[in-house]
């Protein structure tokens, strides 16, 4: 996949350690005649753990921001400038990842070891933490069913089966209401912060 289109990027100061952020716009594709836009979606980390999921949806060609010469979304900025604000190393990277958390023997929270099973059950708390790069950032939390065969008053009716509950420090807990119907129903847990520029998600399924 060409995303910029050209093969001198480092002239554009777009250099190769540039992330794939959420909200992200990019050009796949070479025509500078009919330019192709997407923006970034989701980003959902998979396991076997290195395994990541983007979801990219179509966006409209904007004239005055995008440029198909070099395959560039946003390369102009509102004023008709070249954006030259592109960070030149990896250092301000703005990452978030999702954890599950555990209550051991003395009832603290701990990261899995493999020793827990990383599953919803029905009447039982789970909790997850966030760690975002920038120790600032206040976590916004999103739970959502995956069934597109539901409609959106079911949605509704099994996300609210699950009670979230924001203990701060970055920790969720999350306990789903003793429903029968909840087995075997997946869920997507999002996190981002108020403004947009942390993402993170990870697939849950609630069992019995």
């Amino acid at each position: 996949m060409n995303v910029y289109g050209v093969q001198n990027i480092s002239s554009l100061h777009l250099d190769n350690n540039q992330t794939i952020g959420y909200g992200q716009r990019f050009m796949i594709g070479n025509s500078i005649f009919y330019p192709r836009c997407f923006f970034t979606s989701k980003i959902q980390d998979l396991v076997p753990k290195g395994l990541i999921k983007l979801t990219l949806k179509q966006d409209d060609f904007n004239e005055n921001r995008d440029e198909p010469r070099y395959g560039v979304c946003d390369y102009y900025s509102e004023e008709g400038k070249v954006r030259v604000d592109i960070p030149p190393t990896g250092d301000t990277e703005k990452v978030s990842t999702i954890k599950w958390q555990f209550i051991n023997a003395n009832n603290e929270l701990i990261d899995n070891d493999g020793t827990y099973q990383e599953i919803l059950q029905i009447g039982r708390t789970s909790y997850f933490s966030v760690n975002f790069s920038n120790d600032f950032v206040n976590p916004e939390w999103k739970v959502e069913i995956l069934d597109d065969t539901l409609s959106s008053k079911d949605k509704d009716y099994y996300n609210n089966l699950l009670t979230l509950t924001d203990f701060g420090n970055n920790v969720l807990a999350i306990k789903p209401a003793k429903a029968k119907s909840l087995q075997g129903k997946h869920y997507i847990l999002s996190v981002n912060d108020i403004n947009g520029d942390y993402y993170s998600s990870i697939e849950i399924e609630v069992m019995s």
